[in-house]
């Protein structure tokens, strides 16, 4: 395999370049050509599709517009740049399918069945572009890997410097502003390795994101999302992409980070973003730590190193160019230490390795590529001469300092949070917090239809364990019930302590029979393991329960009524049982 990278101010500085490479393409089993521009011009764009496809006529040709490209390492802020790739074991498919909004899962669909009746199940990976700004990748993505499962996919998102105005992608004589183009690479003899970094961290306190329109974010935490993201940032002056993309907001996934970057403000007070955000994500600030970046550029190096690519491709977010500035220099050139690189600066990288939305945002995603064995090569090891510049030495320091104060604030926010939730002696909730979690299920009752259970439950004439016991006593039998209840109930359930002698329990997606079949499993257990273990240092105990289901046609305090007139019932029935309201 052979890859050759430069870039060019023109076609006919292109085709001189072309008629330079000392290489026969006779022996190639395929030629893939990206090219990658700043330009977002159609005619400039086809005129290059086709003097590639003259002077190499086996050539694949896809392409984009972008926020800047990469070459050897570095970033071209305004050019033009070409990556060829010679194969001569490998077979190269190319692809373009036309979309528009809300056909995008379809669309997916069509170029994964094409993809799959062209390449069958020898698909090693497939490098996707997209125009983004005027398409939803997720639905997309989503749509192709239902027909090409458990394929690596790598790419991005076309840009226009941030304009967000037009982008256009490219496939031999196709170009398209709203459409995505797809290289599928096959063969047995080709060998590829897919690196995620982000460098983003979280900071600042966990919100959610309670109301969104497809890819906007129009509520947090119940307020205005674009006020709330500047009562912390600070004011953005004309929503200015520039100052946004600094502080993108952090998703956990699984055990992964992933970062949405905001791109505009929109009229109603509503943040906008390439990809989709779902009601219920929890989320949080996040900022550039260069530290981490590193890190993790020296982490995929050393991976990297024993692999041996022979090119690599590199699709970084647009943000990371803008935070970076010069020293994105930094994290792409230990790449080229490895293999000759190209790529550019995404409007949102595609990687459906780390994230289930596929669609990502102020990552580095590197595709590395080989045929064959893995061969020792000549490239020096750029990672043990590097010497940072100045200013990066000192932003080192400072993203370190920053990190150390946000863990331990977050540290300190987490203890108070437990203390200003939890009831000193039980260790489960308190009734503050109950109340908050009750409102919420009863807002999710109400919003997806479906029903939930609150058990009120009471230890049976507590105030005589008191008297004959000592508080003491009475201690140790609200711990041992508070245990049982932790241990009776799932993870998805709460219980809290009410009051006094007073527990409640919350029960999400259950019904009423449920319900009432749990508050008896419960008051069975307290009776009888209690009478097991009951001596004078823990009395035996009995409970009352009284269950109610919310839906969404009753109010918080209703319900809270409706369980406490069927707790009473309990009491006055003889104690020890469980009524329903």
């Amino acid at each position: 395999m052979k890859h050759f990278v430069f870039k060019f101010e023109n076609v006919e500085d292109l085709h001189s370049q072309l008629e330079s490479i000392e290489f026969s393409f006779e022996n190639a089993s395929a030629v893939l050509a990206q090219f990658y521009t700043s330009f977002v011009d159609n005619q400039f764009m086809l005129e290059v599709s086709s003097c590639l496809r003259k002077v190499i006529p086996i050539i694949n040709v896809v392409g984009c517009t972008t926020i800047g490209e990469i070459i050897n390492g570095d970033k071209l802020d305004s050019g033009s740049i070409i990556s060829i790739s010679v194969f001569v074991q490998a077979r190269i498919y190319s692809f373009h399918q036309q979309s528009a909004i809300n056909k995008e899962l379809l669309s997916g669909e069509l170029l994964g069945k094409s993809i799959k009746q062209r390449c069958g199940n020898d698909v090693k990976s497939i490098i996707l572009l997209g125009t983004t700004l005027s398409l939803t990748s997720e639905d997309f993505i989503a749509g192709l890997l239902s027909e090409v499962e458990d394929v690596p996919i790598v790419g991005g998102g076309a840009g226009d410097h941030l304009k967000l105005v037009r982008t256009l992608v490219l496939h031999n004589e196709f170009i398209s502003t709203s459409a995505f183009v797809a290289v599928a690479i096959c063969g047995g003899g080709v060998s590829l390795k897919v690196e995620n970094i982000l460098g983003w961290q979280p900071f600042g306190k966990e919100m959610v994101v309670t109301k969104t329109d497809q890819n906007s974010i129009l509520e947090i935490d119940n307020q205005n999302a674009a006020e709330l993201y500047q009562h912390y940032i600070g004011r953005v002056e004309n929503g200015l992409v520039e100052e946004l993309v600094g502080f993108p907001l952090i998703i956990k996934q699984d055990q992964n980070y992933v970062a949405k970057v905001p791109i505009a403000f929109g009229d109603d007070c509503s943040i906008k973003f390439i990809s989709n955000v779902d009601e219920g994500a929890k989320i949080r600030f996040g900022y550039g730590d260069i530290n981490s970046i590193l890190s993790n550029v020296n982490v995929a190096i050393e991976d990297l190193e024993s692999f041996k690519p022979e090119a690599i491709y590199l699709f970084s977010c647009g943000c990371r160019r803008l935070f970076l500035q010069k020293e994105v220099k930094q994290e792409l050139m230990p790449f080229e230490s490895l293999a000759p690189t190209a790529g550019f600066f995404t409007l949102g990288e595609f990687s459906n390795a780390v994230s289930k939305t596929n669609v990502l945002n102020a990552e580095l995603v590197v595709l590395a590529i080989r045929e064959g064995n893995a061969l020792q090569n000549n490239k020096i090891n750029y990672l043990e001469n590097r010497k940072l510049p100045e200013r990066t030495a000192v932003l080192k320091r400072l993203m370190h300092f920053i990190s150390t104060v946000t863990k331990e604030l977050e540290q300190a926010n987490y203890e108070l949070r437990e203390q200003a939730n939890t009831d000193g002696l039980t260790g489960i909730m308190n009734r503050r917090c109950f109340d908050e979690r009750l409102a919420s299920e009863m807002s999710r009752c109400i919003r997806y239809e479906r029903n939930a259970v609150l058990i009120l439950m009471d230890i049976d004439h507590f105030k005589s364990v008191n008297d004959n016991y000592g508080h003491q006593i009475g201690d140790k039998v609200l711990q041992f019930v508070a245990n049982l209840l932790r241990k009776l109930i799932r993870d998805t359930d709460v219980c809290a302590r009410f009051g006094g002698e007073e527990f409640a329990i919350l029960l999400t997606d259950t019904n009423l029979e449920d319900g009432i079949n749990l508050a008896e499993r419960i008051r069975n257990s307290i009776e009888l393991k209690s009478i097991d273990s009951g001596t004078e240092f823990l009395p035996a105990v009995t409970s009352s329960f009284g269950v109610a289901e919310l839906h969404e046609s009753i109010s918080i305090e209703a319900v809270v009524k409706l369980a406490d007139d069927a707790l009473y019932k309990a009491k006055s029935d003889g104690r020890n049982c469980v009524r329903q309201a």
